[in-house]
């Protein structure tokens, strides 16, 4: 297995135990990254590692990780949008990979952000690490009416790409959070109706499989009692978006059993 300078990976000093808890979390103020160790034992006091991070852009809003390829990707959502990817080392913090991954035509935004119409919305890795995905809402009220992106950047030897694989799809509006299915699906939530499943090719072109409105939704309201639903043309499982991997409970508390009260309000959880 490679990294991210496309190497293959160093031993891994701390072992295979689930030794290392790692956070990361960005701030949109000074547009940096940050990532952090936590203690099992004391998860109330998390070390940073090494030093805050450029995310390379404007206003980062979502993060995501690799295991496999011990890989931290960030969404910047200003004005100077993209994605910036780093080497996430536990030892020495985080490296730059590259410059900023333009996200293209697909989003003109403000810093701050002047959405949610037209803003960027999440990003992850794919359960295979073979590509990193990007949502980008689109705009109902714009003229013409501007349906939402999925930009999805390839991962060869270890290293993602520099240009994005950008389907539109023309049912999505606002999409927002998503999630992988089994079988290179993705389910994916949006407020304007309620939620897809969309199918990734192997070129990472993507096609929407179903499109579920949802009761109570605007486009519900809008429908009245008509149909609400696409056919599929295949079953599908849903699993839950929970967002990020999480410690058990027990680990949630300190050495003293108190809770840890800090709630950041973007952040990345990895237990490895």
């Amino acid at each position: 297995m490679v990294n991210g300078t496309g190497f293959p990976n160093a031993a891994d000093s701390l072992g295979s135990q689930n030794s290392v808890v790692l956070l990361f979390t960005v701030n949109a103020g000074s547009d940096t990254v940050v990532m952090f160790r936590i203690d099992k034992e004391d998860p109330c006091h998390p070390k940073m590692i090494g030093e805050p991070a450029s995310t390379l852009g404007q206003f980062p809003i979502s993060v995501a990780y690799s295991d496999s390829l011990r890989m931290l990707c960030v969404l910047n959502g200003g004005a100077e949008a993209g994605v910036a990817c780093f080497n996430a080392d536990p030892l020495n913090g985080l490296k730059n990979l590259g410059a900023l991954r333009s996200l293209g035509n697909a989003i003109h935004e403000t810093t701050p952000p002047s959405g949610p119409p037209g803003s960027a919305a999440e990003i992850s890795f794919n359960p295979e690490s073979s590509a990193v995905f990007v949502s980008l809402k689109g705009n109902a009220g714009a003229i013409p009416k501007q349906p939402g992106f999925i930009l999805a950047w390839p991962v060869e030897h270890g290293q993602i790409g520099d240009e994005s694989v950008v389907s539109q799809i023309a049912d999505i509006e606002m999409d927002f959070g998503f999630a992988f299915l089994p079988g290179s699906r993705i389910f994916i939530s949006d407020p304007s109706y309620g939620v897809s499943i969309l199918e990734v090719g192997t070129d990472h072109e993507i096609v929407e499989e179903a499109h579920i409105v949802v009761n109570g939704s605007p486009r519900d309201s809008a429908a009245g009692k008509k149909e609400n639903t696409k056919p599929m043309n295949r079953k599908s499982s849903v699993m839950s978006l929970s967002g990020a991997p999480h410690l058990p409970s027990d680990h949630l508390r300190g050495k003293s059993g108190s809770p840890c009260a800090s709630s950041p309000s973007a952040f990345l959880l990895r237990d490895r």
